[in-house]
């Protein structure tokens, strides 16, 4: 299984620790948009835009790092893509749930 956060990631910043703060709060500040875009997309049935934000998703969670989310929003913006309803409400559940473990996780690095 893919690790939460890959701390070699995390760590490119490291001697800047204000600049690995700011990215790690841009990143707490704007992902839970982007989850609710997709929650939005998935009432309405709208496919192409829960495969357009789990794109969204994929890209900031790769660049922060946080390998497994990125994997399951890759997922689901392919099952999105091919309308497989059943595959993304079930990615989806997992996608919600990864996110607020990476949210956790990241947020105890501002705290250290």
């Amino acid at each position: 299984m893919t690790s939460l956060l890959n701390q070699a990631r995390l760590d490119v910043f490291s001697h800047k620790p204000e600049v690995q703060r700011r990215l790690v709060q841009l990143y707490l500040d704007t992902t839970p948009g982007i989850v609710q875009a997709i929650e939005a997309a998935l009432a309405d049935g709208d496919t192409q835009q829960v495969a357009f934000n789990a794109h969204a998703l994929k890209g900031s969670s790769a660049d922060m790092g946080a390998e497994r989310l990125a994997e399951l929003s890759q997922q689901l913006q392919q099952a999105a893509r091919i309308a497989d309803q059943d595959a993304v409400r079930s990615l989806s559940a997992e996608v919600f749930r990864c996110h607020q473990e990476t949210m956790t996780a990241l947020q105890s690095l501002l705290v250290h």
